[in-house]
């Protein structure tokens, strides 16, 4: 049986839409602490698929360093905050692109990118179907390419009511022991894994 949108994560991407327009109000802009660092020493390339960018809040970060950056994500109404945002220019310039796109069917060639970039968006993938958002970035990327995931640490999976705007959202935590064997089944090896409290962090390379 192949892949279909749970109902949690149907629920979750209304409560992204509804949430949109407040989204980059409540909060901040990522900042490039050493975990960035280690990731982009690695990275061979200089283009980039940003699963979940949401608002692409964080897209200075690539920009500033040369990278040209795709970014997708499922909620139309986080896309047209971010074509308002600090994207605009970028967008212009032809350094940044956004796309309304699926990470579990993601509508790009094999082999485009030279890395990925993931920060508290595949929290929102159920256990079920993780396996085919992770078989569809290994597609995606170019032999060797690295990626950086930054998602919830522990057992949990239930829909969270994160705070008093929108509705609640699916929150799937992931242990370093469960998580390791679907990258490698996925065609991932994990290079780097920082102790971390919270956030499971980890930068993969796709296999050559």
């Amino acid at each position: 049986m192949g892949y279909r949108m749970s109902k949690e994560e149907w629920e979750t991407l209304q409560s992204y839409q509804e949430i949109a327009e407040v989204w980059n109000t409540l909060h901040q802009k990522r900042w490039k602490d050493q975990n960035w660092y280690y990731w982009r020493h690695l990275l061979k390339g200089t283009r980039i698929l940003d699963l979940g960018c949401g608002t692409a809040r964080d897209v200075e970060l690539f920009s500033s360093d040369g990278l040209h950056y795709v970014g997708i994500d499922l909620c139309r109404e986080m896309l047209e905050v971010a074509r308002r945002g600090d994207c605009a220019k970028l967008l212009d310039g032809g350094m940044a692109r956004l796309v309304h796109m699926n990470m579990c069917e993601l509508g790009f060639r094999p082999g485009v990118f030279d890395g990925f970039f993931s920060v508290a968006a595949l929290m929102h993938i159920s256990r079920e179907n993780f396996i085919y958002a992770l078989r569809e970035i290994k597609r995606v990327l170019k032999p060797g390419g690295v990626g950086f995931i930054e998602t919830p640490k522990g057992n949990l999976s239930e829909m969270y009511q994160g705070g008093p705007h929108g509705g609640k959202t699916l929150c799937v935590g992931w242990s370093f022991d469960r998580l390791e064997p679907l990258l490698k089944s996925a065609g991932f090896e994990i290079v780097y894994a920082p102790i971390s409290y919270g956030m499971l962090i980890c930068i993969v390379k796709a296999d050559e």
